[in-house]
């Protein structure tokens, strides 16, 4: 089956209450639809699909959920170890088995082998290869052999940050619009329909120009570059941190003081990201935020104290709003949560797991429970009787695909 897929578009023409259940407390919120026959924000979910047994509870727990989109990360590395020597078993078990449920999917694309990297080269990081046409042609292979079936392909994310992009040179906003036009060549040579995203950027706001620059700024250095000619899509990355969804770097609704006063630390982010877009003429194409969430863990990773700030609850209401007012944003044209279940991932970054909709038991966050509730349009009538610091009872491999999921009673 192949599938074809059109850009994103819609603007906003009315809006309806509803009441999300979380815990013991009943949310209103208010969700903004889009004019009749305008195409609403796609909603997705980061996967990892590859690596455990249990691939069928998560795509159970993605229909759940109602999702348009599902990403998953391709390592270049581990499918083309050698040149020429592909090793497609994973991904292609992945792919197949979303094809049921009637997914779109999203490969965020990195990760070069060893074989490809410079001379010299940092191999505990990540980083392009020696020579762009290398990662082009991997692609060329990669679309073709998932023409019709992949609708989008997300070019290197995160390429502002040494970690990501490691060469002699540091990190360029010039090198990256010059591999992404040869990345995007030969995907669209391979499926001419296939929507090509501009990888997302880490919004730090530290800029030292060689191990990192600031995500707005290297935007605004890749339009000088050109590279609004080679992506169809504009990949931006968000991180709520300990700050609410409507919350800005001026305006703030919580008591906490920590990673305040900068746009990186807020969700809200992507609208900075807007307006070069709009300073640059590119007005017409849609922002994608491919990866948005809240990290919650009572005893957070150096670094990440943000995360203890925000409990379960907390992390359930953010995303519900922040889907809320992605819908609101005629220009936004899919929202990608980051993620739905990395905590579950023998060996996964430990940073993520903090952001995963699911436990490392496989029990269901509220967060996961909410965003359904919101997806499915139901309204509980009564609030869940259990206390909010009590364990969930829904663990997703018991699940079995169903369209819509009682939350009390745990029944279709």
């Amino acid at each position: 089956m192949h599938l074809r897929l059109k850009k994103p578009g819609g603007v906003i023409a009315a809006a309806l209450v509803v009441s999300i259940v979380v815990g013991v407390v009943v949310v209103p919120l208010v969700r903004a639809a889009r004019a009749a026959g305008a195409q609403p924000v796609g909603f997705g979910l980061r996967l990892e699909l590859m690596t455990g047994s249990n691939t069928a509870a998560l795509l159970n727990g993605a229909q759940i959920m109602r999702t348009d989109w599902i990403a998953q990360d391709v390592h270049w590395k581990d499918i083309e170890p050698e040149p020429g020597a592909y090793n497609w078993e994973k991904l292609d078990g992945a792919i197949l088995a979303t094809r049921p449920y009637g997914f779109r999917i999203l490969l965020t694309v990195a990760g070069t082998p060893h074989w490809a990297r410079p001379a010299g080269a940092d191999l505990t990081l990540d980083g392009p290869p020696a020579d762009y046409a290398t990662y082009a042609s991997f692609l060329l292979v990669l679309a073709k052999r998932y023409e019709g079936v992949v609708g989008a392909y997300e070019i290197w994310p995160e390429s502002n940050l040494r970690s990501r992009w490691s060469t002699p040179e540091g990190v360029s906003p010039e090198n990256y619009t010059e591999f992404l036009r040869q990345a995007s060549a030969a995907v669209h040579a391979s499926d001419p329909m296939s929507i090509v995203v501009a990888g997302s950027l880490a919004p730090t706001g530290s800029n030292d120009g060689v191990n990192v620059i600031d995500d707005l700024a290297f935007y605004q250095r890749m339009y000088t570059a050109g590279a609004a000619a080679y992506f169809d899509v504009l990949g931006v990355r968000v991180d709520g941190h300990n700050n609410p969804p409507a919350d800005t770097s001026e305006s703030s609704s919580v008591t906490t003081t920590t990673f305040k006063g900068h746009t990186s630390f807020y969700y809200r982010h992507y609208e900075a990201v807007h307006e070069i877009m709009l300073a640059n003429g590119d007005a017409s194409k849609a922002l994608w935020i491919t990866s948005a969430g809240w990290a919650s863990a009572a005893q957070p990773l150096p670094g990440m104290e943000y995360a203890a700030d925000v409990n379960e609850q907390q992390q359930a209401v953010y995303l519900a709003e922040a889907l809320v007012q992605a819908q609101s944003q005629p220009y936004i044209g899919a929202i990608i949560i980051n993620n739905f279940n990395i905590s579950t991932v023998p060996n996964s970054p430990p940073e993520l797991a903090p952001y995963s909709l699911i436990r490392a038991d496989w029990s269901a966050r509220p967060a996961f429970i909410t965003l359904a509730q919101l997806r499915q349009g139901d309204v509980l009538t009564q609030p869940v009787t259990a206390a909010p610091e009590a364990r969930p009872v829904y663990v997703l491999p018991n699940w079995h695909p169903r369209l819509r999921y009682n939350f009390e009673t745990g029944q279709p």
